[in-house]
C-alpha cells in the first residue's frame, strides 16, 4: 500500500507505488517513489525506494519541487526520505531509519517529527535533516488528571504548524484511555510547553492537518478524512502546510501546565 500528493502549486504528483512499472522490463524495482506530470501524467522521474512497505504517507512542502515521504515496513522500521525535484531529476535523502515525518512550517526551513516509540518531538533543519531540538513528552506532559502517575507519556503520530514557531501536538494515544484526550501548543524556538488547549465541546483523537486523514501518520493504520479535534467531515485540501482542521484550535483558550509539567 502506497501513497500519493500534490505539490503545493498542484502542477505535480508525487508517489510512492509498487514496482515495476508497465514499461519496466524487469522487475528489479521492490518500490518506487515517482514525480508525475499532474496535466497529462506523465512519469518525470523516478527513484528506487529500497523498501517493503505496509503503508506511507506524505508530507507536503511549501517548495512544489520537495516532499518528505515516510514509509512503514511493519517490523522493519520506518525509513523517512525527503525528495527534490530540480525539473530534470529526482534525488531523495533519507532521513531516518525509524521516524514519522509530521509537518513543515510555513517559511519551509523546518521539519517536525516523531520516533517510531513516540518518546519525543523532533525538530529539523529542512536542509540536511539534522535535528535541532527535541522535546520529550516525558518530563513534560503532565500527566492525565484521571492516571495514576506511572503511566508512560507520548505523543501522538499527528502534528500541525499554526504558524512560523508553533504547533499544536496531542497526547490522545496515550490519553484515550481515561476517555479525555488532550491537545497542547509548543514553541519549537525553545522546544517549550505553551499549555493546554481547551475547547468549547468534547474532542476525540490527535489534532490534524486540514485534508489529512487521522491515523495515516501512523505505521498501522489509516482512516478517511476526519476533523481530529470533533469529528466532523473536513474540506478536502491539497498542497503545502495548512491550518489545522479545527479551526477552534486557533480560536480556544489555552491553560498554562500544572507545576512540574514543564
Amino acid at each position: 500500500m502506497g501513497s500519493i500528493a500534490l505539490s503545493a502549486d498542484g502542477k505535480l504528483v508525487w508517489a510512492h507505488v509498487r514496482g515495476p512499472l508497465s514499461d519496466d522490463e524487469a522487475a528489479d524495482y521492490e518500490e518506487l517513489w515517482l514525480v508525475l506530470d499532474a496535466a497529462d501524467g506523465r512519469v518525470l522521474d523516478r527513484v528506487d525506494t529500497g523498501t517493503v512497505a505496509s503503508g506511507s504517507f506524505h508530507t507536503p512542502h511549501p517548495d512544489p519541487a520537495q516532499m518528505g515521504l515516510s514509509i512503514g515496513e511493519g517490523e522493519e522500521g520506518s525509513p523517512s526520505l525527503w525528495g527534490r525535484w530540480d525539473g530534470q531529476r529526482l534525488t531523495a535523502e533519507q532521513i531516518d531509519i525509524e521516524t514519522i515525518l509530521l509537518t513543515v512550517n510555513p517559511s519551509g526551513r523546518n521539519l517536525l517529527s516523531v520516533p517510531l516509540d513516540q518518546a519525543s518531538l523532533d525538530l529539523h533543519q529542512v536542509e540536511g535533516g539534522a535535528v535541532l531540538r527535541t522535546l520529550d513528552a516525558q518530563g513534560t506532559v503532565p500527566p492525565h488528571p484521571r492516571s495514576t502517575g506511572e503511566d508512560r507519556l507520548y505523543w501522538d503520530f499527528e502534528a500541525a504548524f499554526t504558524d512560523e514557531d508553533t504547533v499544536v501536538a496531542g497526547s490522545a494515544a496515550c490519553d484515550g484511555e481515561y476517555g479525555t484526550v488532550r491537545h497542547w501548543l509548543v514553541d519549537v524556538r525553545g522546544m517549550s510547553l505553551l499549555g493546554e488547549i481547551t475547547y468549547p465541546f468534547p474532542v476525540s483523537g490527535p489534532p490534524v492537518l486540514q485534508g489529512m486523514a487521522p491515523g495515516t501518520r501512523s505505521p498501522r493504520t489509516a482512516s478517511p478524512c476526519t476533523c481530529g479535534a470533533c469529528g466532523t467531515q473536513a474540506e478536502e485540501r491539497h498542497g503545502g502546510p495548512r491550518a489545522l482542521q479545527t479551526e477552534t484550535a486557533r480560536q480556544s483558550d489555552w491553560r498554562a501546565p500544572s507545576p512540574g509539567g514543564q
